[in-house]
């Protein structure tokens, strides 16, 4: 769990089947917390790099 207070900056759909996404800016949040989101977000791109990868073999 992270603990934070945000701003919701933007929301957005790409695609009609896709759920909305939102974009937030941090208005207050600790170090460690700040750390987990780094972490998970380096770890998602890495993810959505094998997909494409894969996708133009």
């Amino acid at each position: 769990m992270i603990r934070a207070k945000a701003k919701v900056v933007n929301v957005y759909k790409k695609r009609a089947e896709v759920k909305e996404q939102a974009a937030l800016q941090f208005i207050e949040i600790g170090g460690k917390d700040r750390e987990k989101i780094v972490r998970f977000c380096f770890e998602q791109q890495i993810a959505q790099r094998g997909k494409v990868g894969k996708a133009l073999r």
